[in-house]
């Protein structure tokens, strides 16, 4: 016996199997509404084809099949809301082919009813008020109502309610020297709300409990807590408050700006004005004042001509303590003498003369105007040397410089500007 053998449900056709040793088999007949089939009474009907010793024929097979289980996945969208905002609440339902309805309920408050399409029932827009919604934690409810086919089935999704807080922060004193104490304050509104206030600054951070609404925090603004000399942005972050593992205050943070003064101290030159003469010294008191400012100062002369010479030991300063120190000047040998040297005195008139010579020019003119210059030259020579042997000589009149002292200190600090003592040299 050979040939096909077809099964149907109605007419929908399950499949075929080839006939051998008398019998044909159908396997993984998956017994579902997709196929066809429903809960109750089903007949399905197995056609054999024939060959060429055995007629064809029809034969019945009856299926008594129950509802099917089914299976819910609730989803809420967003989890996590304040009151009055609005979220989306789907039902998804298994097997494929279920229809009817779901109810959507949070405790005892029904939120809405939606009909079950292509396995999903969908209630959009359900707005989060006080009356059905407690703060934290919320049971969301998905209710499937069940077909002739399918059973009824429930499923539960979470929602989190939280109220809404805002943070403003505060540092006192606002501004102060670094390696001083300043104080954090945040202060979280509702004040009902309780937890932990992070403040961070550049890398640092330091914590702080919130009580009546309020976290505050004293803390040392020194570079080692990572503070900066100049600017510093703080920023006071409100974790948000949690219940049972829900969220009942949501987080927030400000901002605010914070400044750390670079230590510094004072400089002062006694006297400010030394006279001397040729080949001599003299001694300038150099006296600090610290104004928080701890290190060692050391000084750079600087002086207006190769005539005289400064120079001062450093000095090491205390916070909040005073020091000195001694500016030695000296005067060259030659320094009431030290001019700048004029162009006239080396022949200058001469030169620009020279000058003249690419003119077009008869030459009687041109020997006329060099001997003008060298007249010129000379008499500059006799009046410097003080107009020849029978003149007297005029000795040179004071000579004045000047020393600029630039002091800089170790470390961080806010260096004072420089001083300018003046040195007379006669």
């Amino acid at each position: 016996m050979s040939g096909i053998i077809t099964f149907r449900l109605g007419s929908i056709v399950l499949g075929t199997a080839s006939v051998s040793l008398g019998a044909a088999t159908l396997s993984n007949v998956y017994f579902s509404v997709a196929n066809g089939f429903s809960a109750g009474s089903n007949t399905i009907t197995a056609s054999y084809s024939g060959d060429s010793d055995f007629a064809a024929s029809t034969y019945t097979i009856p299926v008594m099949l129950t509802q099917q289980g089914t299976m819910e996945m609730i989803t809420v969208s967003p989890i996590s809301v304040t009151w009055g905002a609005a979220v989306s609440i789907n039902a998804y339902i298994t097997p494929y082919g279920a229809t009817g309805t779901v109810t959507f309920t949070v405790g005892n408050t029904a939120l809405g009813t939606a009909t079950v399409t292509k396995n999903n029932a969908t209630l959009s827009n359900v707005t989060v008020n006080q009356g059905a919604f407690g703060l934290g934690g919320n049971t969301v409810t998905a209710s499937y109502s069940g077909d002739s086919n399918s059973l009824p089935s429930s499923s539960y999704g979470g929602l989190d309610v939280y109220l809404p807080t805002t943070t403003t922060v505060t540092v006192a004193p606002s501004s102060v020297s670094i390696n001083s104490s300043i104080t954090l304050t945040a202060t979280v509104s509702p004040s009902a709300a309780t937890g932990t206030v992070y403040f961070n600054w550049g890398t640092g951070q330091i914590t702080a409990p919130v009580a009546g609404g309020v976290a505050q925090a004293t803390v040392l603004a020194s570079q080692a807590n990572g503070f900066v000399a100049g600017s510093n942005i703080i920023t006071a972050t409100y974790a948000g408050q949690m219940l049972n593992g829900n969220m009942t205050y949501s987080s927030s943070s400000a901002t605010t700006m914070f400044t750390s003064i670079a230590p510094t101290y004072t400089l002062s030159a006694s006297p400010t004005s030394v006279s001397l003469n040729d080949g001599t010294a003299a001694d300038v008191s150099l006296t600090l004042n610290s104004s928080a400012y701890a290190g060692t100062v050391s000084f750079a002369a600087s002086v207006s001509s190769s005539a005289i010479s400064a120079s001062a030991p450093a000095v090491v300063l205390s916070s909040g303590g005073s020091g000195s120190g001694t500016l030695t000047t000296a005067a060259s040998p030659s320094a009431a003498r030290h001019q700048q040297r004029l162009p006239w005195k080396s022949g200058g008139a001469v030169l620009f003369c020279a000058m003249l010579l690419p003119l077009r020019l008869r030459r009687k003119r041109v020997l006329t105007v060099l001997l003008i210059a060298l007249a010129i030259s000379l008499a500059v020579v006799l009046a410097a040397c003080g107009g020849g042997s029978g003149s007297k000589t005029t000795p040179p009149g004071p000579r004045i410089y000047t020393i600029t002292v630039t002091p800089s200190g170790t470390g961080t600090v806010t260096n004072p500007v420089p001083v300018t003592i003046t040195v007379t040299v006669s």
